[in-house]
C-alpha cells in the first residue's frame, strides 16, 4: 500500500511506534499525548477527509473530536472500572487507528461533494502564522509557575478518581472535563509535573485558536478571519487560561471548532459535519455551562439552512435528530448521573447565589470588570477591539440605523457611569442600550446572514455576563472570541474602502505598532518571568501600559507566573525530612500538592512552618507563635532570590540550609498526594445526622490535671456537601462542666461549609481544666451544633444504632 495514497498507513505506523515508545521511561509521556489526544484525533480527520489526506478544517474538527473521544473513554471507564489501568486508553487509541486502516480504502465522500482543495502554499502562510502566533506565549515556559489555587484542585480530584473515588467529579461544581484530561494523561504516563498536565490545555488553546480562525476564513472573508485569529491569539485572557490546567481553552476550541463545522455543513458538506458539530457543542458543556453561550448561533446556522432549503429540508430532519441526540448523549453521559448527587441542588445554590446573583435582575458589569480586562490584555487591546467592534456595527447598519451605534456606545457610558452607585436606572439603560445595539446590527442590518452568527456569537454572552450575572470575573472572556471576529471584519472593511491610499499604508504601519504592543504586553505579563510583574506590582509597573487602577484586582487572577520553590518540599517530604504537622501562609490548595498530602493546621504549635513570598490568597498564620517558638532552618531560592522559609521549633542550627529550586522536580504519582488517616489516630467511626464521620481522634493527655489541659485532634470527614458552618464542641463533662472548646473547625479558619466528602479534616483543640477540677476520671465527649439555632447534630454509631447528641471519645483521668 502506497503511503503516499494512504495516510491511515501512516497514522498506523506512528501509532505502533508510539505503543514501543511508551516503555521507554524518557519516551512515555510524549507517547501518552499523542496515543491520547493527537492519534484519535487524526482518525476522526481522515473520515472527515474521505480517507484523503486532511487540510485545515478537516484537521481541526478532527482534533476537537479527537478530545471528546478521549474525555468520554475516559469518564466511561472511570464509571465503569474506578480506579482504571491507563493501558485501557492506550488501547482504545489504537481500536480507533486500527478502524481507521479498515475504512480507509473504503471511505469516500458522498456523491457530489467536493474535497477541500489544498490551494497553493501561499494559502497555508496566514494558518502557520497563526499557529506560530498562537503557540508561543502558550508554550514558552510553561513548566515555569508551581501549580495554582485551581489547578491544585483539579490535580487533587484527578488523583483521587484515578484512585477510585466516584465522587470527585460530582463535587467539582463544573464541568468534569478539566478533571478527565489530566485524568487520561496521568493515568497512562504514570507520573505527572506542571508541564505535563498544562500541555494538553495549552494544545487546546492553540487549536481553539485556529478554530475561531479557520470561522473567520469561511463565514467572514480570509482578511477578517486571519485578523480576528491573530487578535484572538495574544488576547491575554485566553493565553493566561491557556498557560494552566483549567477549562476555558476547552471550551474555546470545542465552541469554535463545533460552529466551524456546522456552518461547514451550511455550506452544504456531508451530514458528517452536523453530527461532528453536535459531539463537540455537547463536549463544550462537558468543560464549563459557558458553554451554552454559543447555542443560539448554533441554531441560527441551522436554521439558516433550513430556511434556504425549506422546499426540501426533510431529508436533512433524521440527521439533525442524530446530531441532537448524540449532544444529548456526550451532555447526558455526566449531567444525568450528576442530576441525581446530592451535590447538585448545592452546586444550582452556589451558582445561583455567588455567580449569577439574587439582587438583579440587571447589573452592569462594564466598569468594575474594566481593570481585570485591562490587567490582562493591556488597556490598548481594549480600547483597539472596542473601537473596531462600534466600527464593524457602524458598517453594518444603514440608512437612519447608522445613528444607533453611535447613541448605543453614548448610552452605555453614561448608563457605566451611572452605574457606579448602587441602584438608579445605570443597569437597566445600559442593558437596553446594548440590546438595541445588537438588534440594530443583527435584525435591521445589512449584513450577510452568516455574519449575524458571529454577531449572535457575540452578543449573548456579552448581554449575559455584563448586564445579567452579578459577579461576571473573568467570565467575560467568552465575548471574545467572536469579537475578535467582528474587530477582523472591522479591518478588512476599512482596507477595501481606503484600498492602496497613502492612509492605509499609515494605518497598516500604525495596527503593526499596536499588535506589537498588545504582543509584548502578554508576553510581558504572562511568559516572561523575570521578574514576575503581576507578584511584584507596583514595583515593576510598566510606563508603556497605562492602567486605570493603582492597585491590582484582588480577584479573578489566574495564569500569572509565580514560583515560590514549593517543588523543593515536595522533594523534602518524599524524602523524610520534612515530617509532621505544618501551617502556612499559602492556601491549601497549593499546599496540599506539595506536601504530598501531610497534615496542615491552622493552629498555634505545628512541627514546622513553611511562609512563602508574595502570596496572592494568603492565609492567617500565628506569627507571634512563629517568632517565639520557631527558628530558620532553610530556605529555597528561585533564580537566586528566597522566595520560601522553613521554621522549626527546638534549637536553632549554625547556619540555615539554602535549596535551589531548579534543582528539584516535581512529578507525582496519584498515590502521592491523597493521604490517609495516620497510623497513631485512635478510629471511631461515629457519624452526626449523616452528614459528618468522626474517623479517628489523637489526645495529648500530660498535663491532664486540676488548672492544666488536654490537647485533642479530631479527624473528621463529609459524608455529604453542606453550605451550613456547624461549631465543634469539646467538652470535659460529668454533670458539670470542667473543660470546653466551642470552635469553628481548624481554629476558625477550616469551616464545614468547606469540607468535602472523601476529604480528611484535621481539627485542634485546646481544652483549659478547671482549677477545681476533681482528681479522678472524667468523660470527654465531641459533637457539633448549629451557631444560629443552638440545636446539636444527633449521632448515631457505624451500625446506625443512635448515640444521643454528643459522641463520647474516651475518659480522662486528672492526676
Amino acid at each position: 500500500m502506497n503511503w503516499r495514497r494512504s495516510p491511515a498507513l501512516v497514522l498506523v505506523g506512528l501509532t505502533l511506534l508510539a505503543d514501543v515508545a511508551l516503555a521507554v521511561p524518557a519516551l512515555r509521556y510524549g507517547a501518552t499525548v499523542f496515543l491520547l489526544w493527537l492519534a484519535p484525533g487524526l482518525v476522526w480527520s481522515l473520515h472527515l477527509a474521505g480517507g484523503r489526506w486532511p487540510k485545515g478544517a478537516e484537521m481541526a474538527v478532527g482534533l476537537g473530536l479527537g478530545i471528546v473521544s478521549g474525555a468520554g473513554a475516559t469518564l466511561v471507564l472511570h464509571y465503569v472500572a474506578g480506579a482504571f489501568p491507563g493501558w485501557l486508553l492506550a488501547l482504545v487509541a489504537n481500536l480507533l487507528v486500527a478502524l481507521s486502516l479498515a475504512a480507509g480504502s473504503r471511505r469516500r465522500l458522498p456523491e457530489g461533494e467536493v474535497p477541500s482543495a489544498a490551494g497553493p502554499p501561499r494559502r497555508w502562510l496566514p494558518l502557520a502564522a497563526v499557529v506560530v502566533v498562537a503557540a508561543l506565549p502558550r508554550l514558552v515556559n510553561l513548566g515555569y509557575s508551581q501549580f495554582q489555587g485551581d489547578e491544585g484542585v483539579i490535580m487533587v480530584r484527578a488523583a483521587a478518581a484515578l484512585m477510585g473515588d466516584a465522587e470527585q467529579l460530582f463535587l467539582h461544581q463544573k464541568g468534569p472535563l478539566e478533571v478527565l484530561v489530566p485524568m487520561a494523561t496521568w493515568s497512562l504516563s504514570g507520573t505527572i509535573d506542571e508541564f505535563q498536565a498544562r500541555l494538553p490545555f495549552a494544545l487546546a488553546g492553540v487549536l481553539g485558536v485556529v478554530g475561531v480562525y479557520l470561522l473567520g476564513t469561511h463565514v467572514l472573508g480570509r482578511r477578517a478571519g486571519l485578523a480576528g485569529g491573530l487578535l484572538l491569539a495574544v488576547n491575554g485572557y485566553f493565553v493566561a487560561f491557556g498557560r494552566i490546567v483549567q477549562y476555558q481553552s476547552l471550551v474555546l476550541a470545542t465552541t469554535g471548532l463545533g460552529l466551524l463545522a456546522l456552518w461547514l455543513w451550511c455550506e452544504g458538506r456531508g451530514n458528517r459535519w452536523l453530527l461532528a458539530s453536535g459531539a463537540l457543542l455537547g463536549c463544550g458543556l462537558l468543560a464549563h455551562y459557558d458553554a451554552a453561550l454559543a447555542l443560539p448561533a448554533a441554531v441560527y446556522l441551522v436554521g439558516l439552512r433550513l430556511w434556504r432549503e425549506r422546499a426540501s429540508w426533510r431529508p436533512h430532519l433524521p440527521w439533525l435528530l442524530a446530531a441532537l441526540a448524540l449532544a444529548v448523549v456526550v451532555v447526558g453521559l455526566f449531567y444525568l448521573p450528576f442530576a441525581l448527587h446530592p451535590n447538585f441542588a448545592n452546586t444550582l445554590a452556589y451558582l445561583r447565589a455567588e455567580r449569577v446573583g439574587t439582587g438583579g435582575p440587571v447589573y452592569n458589569n462594564l466598569l468594575h470588570t474594566l481593570p481585570l480586562t485591562v490587567l490582562y490584555t493591556s488597556a490598548y487591546y481594549v480600547v483597539a477591539v472596542a473601537g473596531l467592534l462600534v466600527l464593524a456595527s457602524w458598517r453594518a447598519s444603514q440608512g437612519r440605523w447608522r445613528v444607533v451605534p453611535v447613541a448605543c456606545a453614548v448610552g452605555l457610558v453614561a448608563a457605566t457611569w451611572l452605574g457606579r452607585a448602587e441602584g438608579g436606572p445605570g443597569p437597566a439603560v445600559a442593558i437596553a442600550a446594548g440590546a438595541l445595539w445588537l438588534a440594530a446590527v443583527v435584525w435591521a442590518g445589512r449584513v450577510a446572514p452568516s455574519e449575524r452568527a458571529i454577531w449572535l456569537w457575540f452578543g449573548v454572552p456579552f448581554l449575559f455576563h455584563y448586564f445579567l450575572v452579578w459577579d461576571p470575573r473573568t467570565h467575560v472572556l467568552n465575548a471574545f472570541p467572536a469579537a475578535c471576529l467582528l474587530a477582523g471584519v472591522a479591518l478588512q472593511w476599512l482596507g477595501e474602502r481606503l484600498q492602496r491610499t497613502a492612509v492605509r499604508r499609515v494605518l497598516l504601519v500604525a495596527g503593526l505598532g499596536l499588535y506589537a504592543l498588545f504582543s509584548g504586553y502578554v508576553w510581558r505579563t504572562f511568559v516572561d518571568h523575570s521578574p514576575e510583574v503581576q507578584r511584584t506590582w507596583p514595583e515593576h509597573r510598566s510606563a508603556l501600559y497605562w492602567t486605570p487602577y493603582d492597585e491590582l484586582p484582588r480577584f479573578g487572577l489566574f495564569g500569572f507566573p509565580y514560583q515560590a520553590g514549593w517543588r523543593a518540599v515536595a522533594r523534602l517530604v518524599d524524602d523524610g525530612e520534612l515530617v509532621g504537622v505544618y501551617a502556612s501562609n499559602e492556601e491549601e490548595e497549593i499546599t496540599r500538592w506539595y506536601t504530598l498530602g501531610s497534615e496542615r493546621t491552622y493552629c498555634p504549635g505545628p512541627d514546622y512552618y513553611l511562609i512563602a513570598a508574595r502570596v496572592q490568597d494568603e492565609m492567617a498564620v500565628d506569627r507571634e507563635d512563629l517568632s517565639a517558638n520557631y527558628h530558620l532552618a532553610a530556605e529555597v531560592r528561585v533564580g537566586g532570590e528566597t522566595r520560601l522559609w522553613l521554621y522549626r521549633s527546638g534549637s536553632a542550627p549554625v547556619q540555615p540550609v539554602v535549596y535551589d529550586a531548579e534543582d528539584f522536580a516535581s512529578p507525582m504519582r496519584p498515590a502521592d498526594v491523597l493521604p490517609g488517616l495516620p497510623p497513631e489516630v485512635i478510629p471511631v467511626g461515629t457519624v452526626l445526622d449523616g452528614r459528618f464521620r468522626l474517623a479517628g481522634y489523637r489526645l495529648d493527655a500530660t498535663d491532664a490535671r486540676p488548672g492544666g489541659s488536654l490537647r485533642l485532634t479530631l479527624y473528621w470527614e463529609a459524608l455529604v456537601p453542606t453550605r451550613t458552618s456547624y461549631q465543634v464542641f469539646t467538652h470535659l463533662y460529668d454533670g458539670r462542666m470542667w473543660g470546653q472548646r466551642d470552635s469553628t473547625p481548624g481554629c476558625g479558619l477550616w469551616p464545614t461549609s468547606r469540607w468535602e466528602p472523601g476529604r480528611l479534616v484535621r481539627d485542634d483543640h485546646v481544652l483549659l481544666i478547671a482549677d477545681d477540677a476533681p482528681v479522678g476520671a472524667l468523660p470527654l465527649t465531641v459533637g457539633m451544633y448549629d451557631l444560629g439555632s443552638g440545636v446539636r447534630l444527633p449521632a448515631a454509631g457505624p451500625d446506625g444504632v443512635p448515640l444521643g447528641d454528643a459522641i463520647l471519645l474516651t475518659t480522662v483521668v486528672l492526676q
